[in-house]
């Protein structure tokens, strides 16, 4: 998960890697969105074996109700996660 995201940051298509890390993590249910909780476990397992995080925001993947969320504050803007 960390390779995709220092690779080219959140994309929708590395949905698959981030519900792969969520569930080995023991985080339920597995989403495919990582967000705070899920970045923050990745920095603690990452940070045990002293490899750095991605230079990547951590948004909370929240959304207020009629909108999609992605907004590049809630989450990576939508040309961002699908490009």
């Amino acid at each position: 998960m960390n390779a995709a995201l220092n690779a080219h940051g959140y994309k929708q298509r590395d949905q698959a890697i981030y519900k792969a890390f969520q569930g080995a993590a023991g985080l339920a249910p597995p989403d495919g969105f990582p967000g705070t909780h899920t970045m923050t476990v990745l920095q603690s397992v990452l940070q045990s074996a002293g490899i750095p995080i991605a230079n990547v925001h951590v948004y909370p993947w929240h959304s207020a109700p009629g909108t999609s969320g992605y907004d590049g504050q809630n989450a990576p803007t939508l040309a961002e996660w699908q490009g």
